[in-house]
């Protein structure tokens, strides 16, 4: 049995040595002796020579392995630790909640030609966001952003020579091994130009060239000038893990405490209760020493038969499980500094704060909000260059296209909606924006208006209010 451990320990072995010497010829960020993009003309110094001569790097990857790794964590990490999963849910509940909503307004709001075309428009991005799926992209945008650091869209264009957004896995941005002509400088599967750090030439998806116009890349958590984005878990993970932990020993202990309810001691020696118990085993197995040794399933309620000679202790009756939870509680705690959330965000408990929690947790709102104006500005973004390529600079110049998120808090507060009533007042947004920013859909709350002036008028529906009948 060890010797067909060791073979496959070293076939597992030899095996990961080969993919990172694979790996290696495409993923070292200085293997070419490139200095950064500080060495460049344009651009920040993304990595400097620390006092040793070695190189510091400013985000904590030096290569496409270590990334890739950090996504792969972050992911298990939110699939299977119920607390970094509530995170991610309500990170993306808060920032998008029902949904954005994509209204054009006229800019000229006098002219009944501004007005003409903003109607116009409006229907023609209504009719992009669904045939880009926009609202689908939405909640995928937020949580793989938020998960994995970072976002890749791609446009293809269909028979109809109309665009078709997919999204593409961070694994699938790499530098290829071999190229069919140089475009630049290439790092973690972007061509950036070698004498502009800023400019973007083209991305290598799945080992194929898209330009820079076909793909948006979105990251998040890093400098302006860090190629790739960082999970929003990987600084909590550390906390996350050990609150998961701590819960599964709370839980534990609990149930051991609760299992045995009490012990029945028989006048009896030893071995006559050994045998008494020998016919009431769950399992044998057999011990490396050689030794049979008999396992029972203790089910919760399950009484233990002893000799009287026997004495048990349980030292899990002395701990107190409620104070146990606190540690749960500290590294919850620790998890929100990291992500600006309130430590009840985490558990999902409702409390008084929930009502009011963009109220009370200032910092907290302040972080949606940051949060909305980035991803909304990225929608925009696919709304406008996939969505409305038909249309003239000047034409769009005369209407204002804004994708607008919903409320974060329990609807608006009373200054949110003061400050929105004197804005619509005079004439700085629209009813229609304000009603989108106190989250609801000001065409149908129009049309239920209307039918209650109409009942409250006596007229029904299909009334043609004393016109003259058809012929």
């Amino acid at each position: 049995m060890r010797q067909l451990r060791e073979q496959v320990e070293r076939k597992r072995l030899l095996a990961e040595s080969a993919f990172y010497d694979e790996m290696d010829g495409r993923n070292s960020l200085y293997d070419l002796g490139w200095d950064g993009p500080g060495a460049w003309k344009v651009g920040q110094t993304f990595g400097e020579l620390a006092g040793d001569g070695t190189r510091d790097v400013c985000w904590g990857f030096v290569d496409e392995r270590s990334h890739q790794q950090h996504i792969a964590e972050c992911r298990a990490l939110a699939y299977r630790n119920c607390f970094a999963r509530n995170a991610i849910n309500n990170l993306r509940f808060y920032v998008k909640g029902t949904g954005f909503t994509y209204k054009v307004t006229a800019r000229d709001t006098a002219s009944a030609v501004d007005k003409k075309l903003a109607e116009k428009v409006q229907a023609d991005v209504d009719e992009a966001v669904e045939r880009l799926g926009l609202a689908a992209i939405e909640s995928e945008l937020v949580t793989r952003c938020e998960r994995d650091g970072e976002i890749f869209v791609v446009a293809y264009a269909n028979d109809s020579n109309e665009y078709e957004l997919r999204i593409r896995e961070p694994s699938e941005v790499y530098n290829p091994t071999r190229r069919s002509e140089e475009r630049g400088v290439s790092r973690f599967g972007i061509d950036f130009d070698k004498d502009d750090a800023a400019k973007v030439l083209g991305y290598w998806v799945a080992g194929n060239y898209a330009d820079a116009e076909d793909v948006r890349h979105l990251r998040i958590n890093v400098d302006s000038n860090v190629p790739r984005g960082i999970s929003s878990l990987w600084v909590p993970r550390e906390a996350f893990t050990d609150a998961a932990k701590a819960l599964r020993s709370v839980t534990r202990t609990a149930i051991i405490q609760s299992s045995v309810p009490f012990i029945r001691y028989h006048d009896a020696s030893g071995a006559v209760v050994s045998n008494m118990l020998a016919g009431s085993v769950d399992r044998t197995r057999t011990t490396e020493g050689g030794k049979t040794a008999s396992q029972k399933d203790w089910k919760i309620g399950s009484a233990i038969d002893a000799s009287a000679k026997t004495k048990y202790e349980f030292p899990t009756t002395a701990v107190d499980v409620v104070k146990m939870t606190e540690a749960i509680q500290a590294n919850l705690r620790a998890a929100g500094s990291a992500l600006t959330m309130p430590e009840w965000m985490l558990t999902g408990k409702l409390d008084a704060k929930f009502a009011n929690a963009e109220v009370s947790e200032g910092p907290t709102g302040m972080m949606f909000a940051e949060k909305q104006v980035m991803y909304t500005a990225f929608m925009r973004g696919l709304l406008m260059d996939f969505g409305l390529d038909g249309y003239k600079p000047e034409e769009l110049s005369r209407v204002t296209i804004a994708v607008i998120a919903p409320g974060t808090g329990q609807g608006q507060t009373l200054e949110e909606a003061q400050v929105s009533e004197v804005q619509a007042r005079n004439g700085v947004i629209s009813k229609s924006t304000w009603a989108a920013k106190a989250g609801y859909d000001f065409a149908r709350e129009q049309q239920e208006i209307a039918k209650e002036e109409d009942a409250a008028l006596g007229i029904t529906p299909g009334a043609n209010n004393g016109a003259n009948p058809p012929a």
